[in-house]
């Protein structure tokens, strides 16, 4: 059960909804569900997809720190996880533009 409740810590603690995470892993919602009941614990090769993910979504979450990042969208969120494998980082500017027109 540990890689089960892993799983569903971080999708609590970030806000994750299991349908994102059935699309990042591309196991179904319903393998997902017994997992999570502990009806039906991840097999090996499952934990060996789940549990680097899950370790790669952290750790974006913390280089964003103190900002949150939503995990809402798969398609972004695999965007991302992308870019900060290939060592691509984004910046954001906070604040008004200089000389921009109002």
């Amino acid at each position: 059960m540990f890689y089960e409740t892993k799983v569903r810590e971080l999708c609590r603690e970030l806000d994750i909804d299991q349908i994102s995470i059935a699309s990042l892993t591309g196991l179904s919602e319903k393998r997902l569900s017994l997992a999570f009941r502990g009806s039906k614990p991840f097999t090996n090769s499952e934990i060996a997809i789940v549990n680097p993910l899950c370790d790669e979504i952290k750790a974006l979450s913390d280089d964003a720190y103190p900002f949150r990042l939503s995990f809402k969208n798969p398609e972004h969120t695999k965007q991302l996880l992308s870019m900060r494998a290939e060592g691509i980082r984004v910046y954001c500017h906070l604040g008004p533009i200089e000389n921009e027109k109002e």
